[in-house]
């Protein structure tokens, strides 16, 4: 929690944080957690930046490009990574428990 506060734009700890909070043992008693996770790692990345940088060509051989290029794709994998974790969670939130049959 302190790491949280003193980095809360840190968008690889937020992720590293939604992977320890959506680990496999006890998960179904961390859906909500795993939620909250997820929701503060995709308000770090834009969504409009992400369709304005992916929309256009740029310099393969400008390296200030191509390292903005890498940052971008770093964001765009965490962005759907988070959706996905969250989505996941949403999901098991609303099943109703099944005895097999339906």
């Amino acid at each position: 929690e302190e790491l949280k506060k003193g980095y809360a734009d840190h968008l690889p700890l937020l992720m590293a944080g939604l992977r320890f909070v959506d680990r496999k043992d006890g998960r179904g008693e961390r859906l909500q957690a795993i939620k909250d996770a997820a929701d503060e790692a995709t308000k770090l990345v834009s969504t409009t930046d992400l369709a304005l940088h992916f929309g256009t060509d740029y310099d393969k051989e400008d390296p200030i490009a191509c390292k903005e290029h890498k940052e971008m794709e770093e964001k765009k994998k965490c962005l759907v990574e988070a959706l996905a974790r969250k989505a996941r969670a949403v999901s098991e939130m609303n099943e109703e428990p099944s005895d097999g049959f339906g």
